[in-house]
């Protein structure tokens, strides 16, 4: 009789075992603050379920972003965080589980990650805020680049627009170029070096309009005067308009010397007399 309850026993431990699922999550032990962190995943749960993978927050230990996976026919998944904004720290990246589909206890469900900032390797000196004129200004300095090259790319309008191309740096590492452009809007600037990347700016490229401007001018040196108004827009466009005060020509007839007719008349008379 005492054999029956440690069948039962083990029967319920095969049964526990074969319902729990397997997963292996994996990610970049290292990643420079910038770049996108990218998360692999394989299990057996089913084909066409659905699980969350979260990046956690080092200080605080809560949740700084959360993605939806589906396990693929392969068995795989894999998702992206974005670490522009991160701080310098160890992150986790974290399968949440699925109540549906309970993972074993040696499921391997999270990955630490350690961000590192690199930004404070390189300057940028070109304006962060610059007028559309067909091209986009990219300069600075990498202190740890001197006399060797850059990595530069540039995004914008939804995809990268110039590179990933080298650089050359002078001796003090600066460098600089012209990328052409065909529209306002705000660029990213990523600098980078054969380790990854050192940082990324935002460049802000509008259409600006110029003042207006206000010329007082005499004309023919007569005294009247113009008002000449320009406005320049980004286009190189612009309206002038001048005015001036017409004085219309007018004809001024001297009065008759009454007094030397009359003296005329007199001495008419008095040669008939």
């Amino acid at each position: 009789m005492k054999k029956i309850p440690v069948v039962i026993l083990f029967s319920l431990l095969l049964i526990g075992t074969a319902s729990a699922y397997m997963v292996s999550v994996d990610a970049p032990t290292t990643l420079t603050k910038g770049d996108v962190l990218t998360a692999n995943g394989t299990s057996n749960i089913p084909a066409g379920v659905r699980l969350d993978v979260a990046l956690f927050s080092p200080y605080s230990g809560n949740q700084y972003q959360k993605n939806t996976v589906v396990i693929q026919p392969n068995g795989q998944f894999n998702t992206t965080f974005q670490t522009t904004d991160l701080l310098s720290g160890d992150y986790k990246v974290e399968v949440l589980e699925n109540k549906e589909y309970p993972i074993g206890s040696s499921a391997v469900v999270r990955k630490v990650v350690t961000i590192v900032d690199r930004s404070g390797e390189a300057t940028v000196t070109a304006p962060l805020s610059q007028a559309f004129n067909g091209s986009l200004l990219v300069s600075g300095t990498a202190k740890n680049l001197k006399a060797a090259s850059i990595l530069v790319t540039v995004a914008g309008q939804g995809s990268t627009i110039f590179g990933p191309q080298y650089i050359l740096t002078d001796e003090k590492g600066a460098f600089q170029t012209l990328v052409p452009i065909t529209a306002a809007g705000t660029y990213t600037l990523i600098l980078a070096d054969n380790a990854g990347t050192i940082s990324q700016t935002a460049i802000t490229v509008g259409n600006g309009t110029a003042s207006v401007q206000t010329i007082t001018a005499s004309v023919n040196g007569t005294g009247s005067s113009a008002v000449t108004t320009m406005t320049t827009t980004a286009n190189i466009s612009s309206t002038v308009a001048a005015t001036a005060p017409m004085t219309p020509a007018t004809t001024q007839s001297s009065p008759l010397p009454w007094g030397l007719a009359l003296l005329g008349v007199g001495l008419l008379a008095l040669r008939r007399q």
